[in-house]
């Protein structure tokens, strides 16, 4: 049953991919202005190059990483995977095509940057297969507008990673074209188009509300339920969700985690006008490419402003297109489509997030080209004035994805304000933050390690904990015993740590890794726990994302041997819940003669998804015979990483 799924999407990918590349320039009649086109492919082709340049400057997370690994197993060990990635908390699971998909790069070249460089060729050709429609069925003008909004700042960043929602943009880009053309056709024998319906439905349900505008065209056009293409292609889709229902124990596993013997919830009529009537909710979704960039901590300068100025200038042209639609057919289509994806989402959805959001962007892009192409023809601006209007539009795109790509490159990371346009949940959450990497960064942390021959429990820092819980622990460098304890210790701390830490004020980097560093330190041998150790964790799972921290039950003691200088102390604790650890009196500092004292700590605290951390650091002088410096608060639910080195002067 697998091995029909991959042939089912292997066949329809080559189908449509043979389709975009036989097609790529569209037929131009001789009284059209052949500079629309020229300029559209120039702008599609600097987009593209930005987007194949930074191949591996994407983002890379927990999510990323388990696929990855299903997608090997599959092409490694030919272990077939059976549902999709779990959404919705884990309790939703679906067929398997995004494994297929995920996997087709990988058997011409095992590596991810294959599946990078794969799933930005298929975004930018299913960009490239739209345009087309767009200009050949309406005009080079509508053409040009389109392009000029195709590929989104922040969307772009992901449309390369190795996430389900990556493709959910490039399919309905797909979906939307092929729908325009069997509108403006009129043809019914429908083979393409079910076939990416399946796929992307399967990538991601974000997608489902689109049936309801599909549905209905098809309720009117009639003909499309008889044409025997179209029955056929429909039939084999249907045999092939049984056969995965009868293979799959999704639908059992959802069955079981719902409540038994109790009342089947239902959504009132006046919950769902609440829902659909959340103005904070639409405004989110309307400004999302916007919301996001806007969340990027430390900001981006600039990018922010070129991001508000396009978008604007998509609105405008949505506001346009919603106005004037009702003169073309496909684009009533289009818009009734887009309607109703947004009030059935609005309406099961209690918060909106981007990746749901991807998946009706195109559909909004071409209702701004609709838009700004009917007002240029009505206002009658010249070729010229047209041309220097999408290129306006176009320069804002490329200088966006220029300033976001260079930065993020420099940078390796940055944080996303946790805002209800990036998590659904997080009202509940407006403290939070999350850590985003790219691939780049993330490989070149590692290769930094084995270049040097540190293996990963070695290294201490708040940023190491935070790279390790955030990614799976899949980027650590193994240990062998003997040089674990034998080898000195290392710290990896982000440019800023100078600011408000003395530790790594003398230091100077072994070696640099985008806005970060690690440092060779001449540890003093600190105690934690009783152990002389680096760091103490757990390996004990929550969930596929979240590990349980380490229970210290007598909480956080630290031995410090005697020394002639004073010490500097550096600890960063992860934690679940918050503890009172930031003051000096939530300390104590007892010397071996007797006398205790509360030592002055200097603190800073992030908070990122599920997880508080804390940053802490001490100088301290031990005295001839040592000292214990422990926590006061009781029991910590914290893992924990340490180290200490003489302090100069």
């Amino acid at each position: 049953m697998p091995a029909v799924f991959a042939s089912a999407i292997l066949i329809t990918l080559s189908i449509g991919l043979a389709r975009v590349t036989r097609h790529l320039q569209p037929p131009i009649p001789v009284d059209r202005d052949r500079l629309f086109d020229v300029m559209a492919l120039v702008i599609m082709v600097l987009l593209a190059g930005i987007l194949l340049f930074f191949y591996d400057v994407t983002l890379h997370g927990a999510d990323q990483i388990r696929d990855m690994e299903v997608a090997r197993n599959l092409v490694r060990s030919h272990i077939w995977p059976v549902d999709s990635p779990p959404m919705f908390g884990e309790q939703v699971r679906l067929p398997p095509a995004f494994y297929y998909l995920l996997a087709l790069p990988l058997w011409i070249h095992d590596s991810e940057g294959a599946v990078f460089i794969f799933f930005a060729l298929l975004f930018i050709l299913s960009a490239g297969f739209l345009w087309r429609e767009m200009s050949r069925s309406f005009g080079p003008r509508y053409g040009l507008a389109y392009v000029v909004f195709a590929f989104p700042v922040f969307a772009s960043v992901h449309a390369h990673s190795a996430w389900n929602p990556a493709l959910a943009m490039t399919l309905s880009n797909v979906w939307l074209a092929l729908f325009v053309r069997a509108i403006e056709s009129r043809n019914t024998a429908w083979l393409a188009l079910p076939c990416v319906v399946f796929v992307l439905l399967q990538v991601h349900p974000s997608a489902a509300p689109l049936l309801l505008g599909l549905g209905m065209y098809v309720a009117v056009h009639r003909k499309v339920l008889t044409d025997k293409v179209t029955l056929l292609t429909v039939a084999g889709i249907i045999g092939l969700t049984a056969l995965w229902a009868v293979h799959s124990d999704a639908v059992a596993q959802w069955v079981s985690l719902q409540p038994q013997g109790a009342a089947v919830e239902r959504t009132s009529f006046g919950e769902v006008l609440t829902r659909l009537s959340d103005t904070g909710k639409w405004r989110d979704a309307l400004l999302m490419p916007y919301g996001i960039v806007r969340g990027i901590q430390p900001a981006i300068p600039g990018l922010a402003q070129l991001t508000g100025v396009h978008l604007l200038a998509m609105l405008v042209g949505g506001i346009l297109g919603c106005g004037t639609a009702i003169a073309s057919l496909t684009f009533r289509w289009v818009l009734l489509s887009a309607i109703l994806w947004f009030v059935a989402a609005m309406a099961v959805l209690a918060q909106g997030s981007f990746w749901h959001l991807y998946v009706i962007y195109p559909w909004l892009a071409v209702l701004a080209a609709m838009g700004w192409g009917r007002w240029s023809e009505r206002a009658k601006l010249s070729p010229r004035m047209s041309l220097g209007v999408g290129a306006g539009v176009a320069v804002l795109a490329v200088a966006g994805h220029l300033v976001l790509y260079v930065q993020f490159a420099n940078k390796g990371n940055y944080d996303l304000s946790l805002s209800r346009a990036f998590f659904p949940r997080a009202w509940a959450l407006a403290e939070y933050k999350v850590p985003a990497y790219t691939y780049r960064y993330l490989r070149e942390v590692r290769d930094a390690l084995v270049s040097h021959g540190i293996c990963s429990r070695q290294v201490a820092g708040m940023r190491t904990m935070v790279l390790q819980d955030m990614n799976l622990r899949a980027f650590e460098v193994a240990c062998e015993e003997s040089s674990a304890k034998a080898a000195p210790g290392y710290f990896f701390a982000h440019d800023d740590d100078r600011a408000d830490f003395e530790f790594t004020a003398s230091l100077q980097p072994l070696q640099r890794v985008g806005g970060s560093a690690i440092y060779a330190v001449d540890p003093v041998r600190i105690g934690l726990g009783g152990q002389a150790v680096i760091a103490m964790r757990t390996d004990h799972r929550v969930n596929y994302m979240t590990y349980a921290p380490a229970r210290l039950e007598e909480g956080l003691v630290i031995d410090v041997p005697p020394h002639d200088n004073a010490v500097l102390l550096r600890v960063a604790l992860r934690c679940l819940k918050e503890h009172p650890v930031m003051q000096a009196v939530d300390w104590r500092l007892q010397l071996a003669g007797g006398e205790a004292s509360h030592p002055a700590v200097k603190s800073r605290q992030h908070k990122y998804l599920g997880s508080i951390f804390y940053d802490l650091e001490w100088r301290l002088q031990p005295g001839p015979s040592g000292a214990v410096l422990s926590s006061v608060a009781g029991p910590l639910e914290c893992d924990l990483s340490a180290i200490a080195r003489r302090a100069e002067g």
